[in-house]
């Protein structure tokens, strides 16, 4: 199973990408998602080394952490429901899943580092 992550993170991240349509920055999530989606075909196929993997990895976690002020003031409203819309008003809402988009985008690429690393 291990053998085949890449290939269904290259899979998924492809679907991601393809609903980011009727995101308000569509061009940008379609990008970084079809980054970790080749990225991650490249891993399964055996053409991309680890070290470009974690480099990946660490520059989605980089960009999720560059919007710590708006979780920080989510949390502190309460965690209001993010869930509830796809259309939205409340900025806070399009910060905090563009954070955890970011977020999986790099545990994914991390995961793929990790597995790996331990072919090694």
């Amino acid at each position: 199973m291990k053998k085949h992550i890449g290939l269904i993170f290259a899979i998924l991240f492809f679907l991601f990408a393809g609903l980011q349509y009727n995101d308000p920055d569509p061009w940008s999530w379609i990008a970084i998602y079809g980054i970790v989606s080749l990225v991650s075909l490249l891993q399964w196929k055996n053409k991309i080394t680890d070290n470009f993997l974690l480099l990946f990895a660490l520059g989605f976690m980089a960009a999720a952490l560059s919007y710590a002020p708006e979780i920080i003031s989510w949390a502190e409203k309460g965690f209001p429901n993010i869930a509830g819309e796809m259309k939205t008003e409340n900025p806070h809402i399009e910060l905090v899943r563009e954070t955890l988009g970011l977020a999986i985008a790099s545990m994914a690429l991390f995961y793929l580092y990790k597995i790996g690393r331990s072919k090694l």
